[in-house]
């Protein structure tokens, strides 16, 4: 009786895991209007049930309300934008500006202005007593001001990001389930199937490529922007709302704009089509998953078992033969990291120019290289954290996203900026946080999804990332002094990352060819089978990125249009400004490229031997630092050599040592703790430029240098 009730008990639990995966129903919106409408009306015309004047007519109804809908919301942000938001933010501009000069002595000859031509005063000319020359007007309004009680306007700024965040989370939900997980067929005949139990409901068991590029590009990629536009523009009206009263009220203002696709499918939508938007459900986000008993109860099963192999067993299993090498992958690492160098260096400089900053010590100027640092932050917090917030999504598809999220922060420089003419230094942490996020989940999960393609394709594949920084850095350098416009290399940088993703989508393994690694929170629990040893390849990580986002402060120590080459005071040998630092990312990108393929290759048996390779790159870049802080042009190439020569060896050995000694289901949590470690020394060394630059220049200051 016992072992039959525990049976009757495992049946039960199983029937009602089956019944958590089943199918659900589509969002009761506009937006799950269109798609039952879609997938409905196509099969029934596939099928013969209707004609197709009848399928074009129910769709076109679903479809012209939706877009009016977005034609709606996108005139409701335009408006607001022009009418509301921007005189919300003049006029808080305005009252700060009369604050800084009074609360500063009033004396305007010793304050800086910002980017937009405000005042901003400097520490030691501070006086509280002053407040009292404020009229009564601008005291009220100064002390109205939302981030003058930051704690309350945080928290309602953060309920308001939530709001527009779980609208974005719900489409990017749904489009996986449509998209990604449902199967790709070559019929709309197939798409439903009568769902278990009943007579009315039909399940969406597969799609055409075609729709699915329709819902994608007509229905998911609006929507999302439009909610980003929102979440954006909401924060922006919100930080400039002059009363915490109007903060509340604006608040729901805006959810009113989000929500309003959901209140005309109320109103407006006839009870049919609602019906049958109730009736159509989509497959499961995912079949029953593996749970790790973190409180040590109960039976593993069988993937569990599978995870808890020992390393010596899966390092047994060597593949016979390599498969042959996928070349073209580096070209999906040099479309990203060209992106990533246009967030660095030259066109960074440009794009601080083009924003109207253009002198150091300013408060505008600090506000940008701080805004700049947002690249490296938004690197952190996706390296570890695209674990968790993706964790439903397997590494192939997490590349796709990270493609997606460069390519949105390379367009706000190129076209909002460049093009258009925008000066909010503003967007500048969002252009940069979002290529922030977009590299660091990239790199991460692309070097553990390539891993199945063998060591040579991966030793082509970081050799991208050099390749990357030498074409914009080297060749943009080279055909801006002939006159090209920055502009251009932006664009080019958009036209390659649609190529890089076209190429990972055609080449990089998916399914069954798929590296099959453990969730997150497993690799966590077994620690101990991986991390020892990676601990010295954290430190030399650590030690190597903040060594090269140190490299600003050479590039800023030099001032065009010449350089001295031995040295701030003599001016005998003097080289152009261009053309020197075009030699200089010569030898970059040959210190970094031509390490990565020698460190890849190496023999390294033992772990003696890799630390003894680690320690000699390490002991490289304190050369090549000492060596930068001579301040002598003519060895500034050789010791940028050495760093990036270090830098290098560091990236192929580690590589070499996750694909080889680390058991394959902990390999993307090994990727994915070396390059947060990386960061974390990216981001020090990001914030210490302007203190590398001061220490370096110590008398070496001439008319060309520091």
């Amino acid at each position: 009786m016992f072992f039959k009730k525990k049976k009757a008990e495992g049946e039960e639990a199983e029937e009602l895991k089956a019944q958590a995966c089943g199918p659900e129903g589509l969002e009761e919106d506009l937006y799950g209007l269109a798609i039952a409408s879609i997938v409905r009306d196509t099969r029934s015309f596939c099928k013969g049930y209707s004609s197709a004047g009848l399928m074009i007519a129910r769709m076109g109804v679903s479809i012209m309300i939706l877009v009016l809908v977005l034609i709606l919301q996108i005139y409701l942000m335009a408006s607001l934008k022009a009418l509301v938001t921007s005189v919300a933010v003049n006029q808080i501009r305005t009252v700060y500006d009369r604050y800084e000069i009074i609360m500063y002595g009033n004396d305007t000859s010793r304050m800086a202005r910002t980017a937009n031509g405000f005042h901003r005063g400097r520490d030691p000319y501070f006086d509280p007593k002053n407040f009292e020359q404020l009229d009564e007007e601008d005291k009220e309004q100064v002390c109205q001001i939302p981030l003058s009680q930051p704690t309350f306007f945080m928290t309602l700024l953060t309920i308001w990001t939530f709001t527009a965040v779980a609208d974005i989370r719900k489409a990017m939900d749904t489009w996986v389930r449509i998209v990604r997980i449902t199967p790709t067929i070559d019929s709309m005949k197939d798409s439903m199937e009568q769902a278990e139990g009943s007579e009315e409901e039909f399940v969406i068991v597969g799609l055409t490529s075609i729709v699915k590029a329709v819902l994608t590009i007509v229905l998911f990629l609006p929507r999302i922007v439009v909610d980003a536009y929102l979440l954006w523009l909401g924060c922006r009206w919100l930080t400039a709302t002059p009363s915490f009263e109007d903060v509340i009220l604006n608040a729901v203002a805006l959810e009113f704009i989000l929500v309003l696709n959901n209140v005309i499918f109320s109103t407006v939508v006839p009870m049919q089509s609602v019906v049958d938007t109730r009736n159509t459900q989509i497959l499961p986000r995912e079949k029953v998953r593996p749970q790790v008993d973190l409180a040590g109860q109960g039976e593993p099963n069988k993937d569990e078992v599978d995870l808890e192999k020992s390393a010596e067993q899966d390092l047994d299993k060597q593949p016979a033969e390599e498969p042959p090498p996928v070349r073209l992958m580096c070209l999906v690492m040099l479309s990203m990291f060209q992106g990533y160098a246009s967030m660095v260096g030259p066109l960074q400089s440009a794009y601080k120019h083009r924003l109207g900053i253009s002198t150091d010590g300013t408060d505008a100027a600090h506000a940008f290289t701080q805004a700049a640092v947002g690249v490296h932050y938004g690197k952190l917090i996706a390296r570890l954290g695209h674990n968790v917030i993706f964790a439903c999504l397997s590494p192939w598809t997490r590349v796709v996203i990270a493609m997606v999220f460069m390519f949105v922060g390379v367009t706000i420089p190129a076209f909002l900026v460049f093009t258009l003419g925008w000066d909010w230094v503003g967007s500048v942490f969002i252009a940069y946080i979002l290529s922030g996020l977009g590299l660091g989940i990239f790199e991460v999960t692309f070097l553990s999804v390539i891993t199945p393609l063998g060591r040579t394709t991966k030793a082509w594949a970081i050799v991208g990332c050099p390749m990357g920084f030498a074409t914009i850095n080297i060749l943009g350098l080279t055909a801006n002094s002939f006159g090209v416009e920055m502009v251009y290399i932006f664009y080019y940088i958009l036209a390659c990352l649609p190529i890089g993703l076209a190429l990972f989508c055609r080449f990089a393994p998916r399914g069954s060819t798929q590296l099959k690694t453990a969730n997150f929170g497993s690799s966590l629990l077994q620690a101990r089978q991986w991390m020892p040893g990676m601990v010295p390849f954290f430190a030399a990580q650590f030690l190597s990125h903040f060594a090269m986002e140190n490299w600003p402060a050479i590039f800023y120590m030099f001032h065009p249009p010449m350089v001295p080459l031995f040295g701030p005071h003599n001016d005998e040998h003097l080289m152009k400004w261009g053309q020197f630092f075009a030699i200089t990312y010569v030898f970059i990108f040959l210190g970094d490229s031509i390490s990565r393929r020698i460190a890849i290759f190496l023999s390294t048996p033992s772990l003696r031997r890799r630390l003894v390779y680690l320690g000699v790159a390490m002991a490289l870049i304190g050369l090549g630092l000492y060596l930068e802080s001579l301040a002598i042009a003519i060895i500034i190439p050789l010791a940028i050599f050495f760093v990036f020569w270090g830098n290098g060896t560091i990236y192929g050995l580690t590589a070499h040592h996750v694909d080889k000694h680390i058991p394959s289901e902990h390999n993307l949590a090994s990727y994915s703790f070396w390059c947060f470690i990386g960061d974390l020394g990216a981001i020090l060394g990001g914030v210490l430029v302007d203190n590398t630059h001061d220490l370096f220049c110590r008398g070496h200051k001439g008319p060309f240098e520091c």
